[in-house]
Order: C-alpha cells, then sequence, then structure tokens
C-alpha cells in the first residue's frame, strides 16, 4: 500500500508539471498575456528580428523554453524529477515521471485550449 501511495502521489506532481507547462506555453506566454515578455526576451538575448520566423538553433531552442507546452512539460520533468525525488535515481520511474508530465500536457492542449 505504501508503494502504490508513493506512485500515485509521483503521478500528481507529474501532472501539476504538465498542467502547468500546458497553461504556460499554450496561455501566459502569448501576446496581451502576463508572461508575453518571454517570447520578446528570448528574441532579445539570440539576436534574432521581432516578427520573423524563428529559424535553426532558435527554433529548436524556443520549443522546451517557452513555444511548445509539450516540449517544456518534458524538460521540466526530466530536470524536476532529480530535484523532487533526490532519494535514489530509477529510470523506469524517471520516464514514467516524464511521459506523464508529457500527457497531461497534451490532454490539456488537445481536448481542453483546442
Amino acid at each position: 500500500m505504501k508503494f502504490a501511495k508513493m506512485y500515485l502521489l509521483t503521478a500528481i506532481n507529474a501532472a501539476i508539471i504538465g498542467a502547468w507547462a500546458a497553461l504556460f506555453a499554450g496561455v501566459l506566454t502569448r501576446p496581451g498575456e502576463v508572461l508575453a515578455f518571454i517570447p520578446r526576451l528570448y528574441r532579445w538575448i539570440v539576436r534574432a528580428p521581432e516578427g520573423e520566423y524563428l529559424q535553426g538553433w532558435r527554433y529548436t531552442l524556443s520549443k522546451p523554453l517557452y513555444e511548445c507546452a509539450i516540449c517544456h512539460a518534458g524538460q521540466v520533468a526530466l530536470w524536476g524529477y532529480l530535484l523532487l525525488y533526490p532519494y535514489g535515481w530509477v529510470f523506469f520511474d524517471h520516464f514514467a515521471f516524464v511521459v506523464v508530465a508529457m500527457l497531461t500536457a497534451v490532454a490539456l492542449n488537445k481536448w481542453i485550449w483546442s
């Protein structure tokens, strides 16, 4: 029973990360929203002109930072797992954590905000 409770709490934490990523990349960083300065700041840092499409490494790097909710969920879950669970790394637990976060972001993007 103790292990089932632990895995349920881990899945809930991963789902929270997925919900955050869907909210962050899908809503909060869009024009007119509270965090709309993040894409402008990113363009300023990488010296990309405003109004042009990002290309090459600039586009690839923007996806997990703010552009794609699924990519953002994967990155936050990948690194967040190591911070949330420093007791010992287990491949399957880490993999499942990232997958649950990404699937939550997919579900929220596809069925709620589309």
